[in-house]
């Protein structure tokens, strides 16, 4: 009721108070229809992205396994999750690039190609912006020691 008063103390007239009351509903109700499906498209978005981060993805690919326009798409993932759909991949990719270089011994190349860098140098730029470490440096601090010899009682 206050906005109602609010409304109509600034408002002319009462078709003015109406149209404005027309559009509050026809704004209300565009919103909840919409969102909930732009939601369950995020959330089918990121479960796709996590299902094929070491395919090559591209926000077209993306959009069209989940049934959206990529500019929408990129638009509204960025809105939501504050981030674009290229820099999720990225962490995702990362976080993984950290688990295979703590618990193998694959090359650095072969770690980048397994997890859909285009090459070495693009897998070492990326690493090094989330973590501030290169691949290798992080393998040899975080890594298991490979050389440890056991103790003898």
């Amino acid at each position: 009721m206050d906005l109602y008063r609010r409304i109509s103390s600034t408002a002319p007239n009462d078709l003015d108070i109406e149209a404005r009351a027309v559009a509050l509903v026809f704004s209300i109700v565009k919103f909840s229809s919409s969102t909930p499906c732009d939601l369950r498209s995020l959330r089918r978005a990121r479960e796709y992205v996590h299902a094929h981060f070491s395919e090559h993805l591209t926000l077209a690919r993306v959009a069209r396994a989940v049934g959206m326009h990529p500019v929408y798409l990129g638009q509204i993932f960025r809105q939501e999750f504050g981030e674009t759909l290229g820099e999720y991949l990225n962490r995702i990719r990362v976080r993984a690039a950290a688990a295979m270089l703590a618990n193998s011994d694959l090359p650095l190349s072969a770690v980048a190609v397994d997890l859909g860098f285009y090459d070495q140098s693009h897998f070492t730029r990326i690493f090094r912006q989330l973590t501030g470490a290169t691949p290798g440096t992080f393998r040899s601090e975080y890594a298991p020691s490979k050389s440890a010899v056991p103790l003898q009682h």
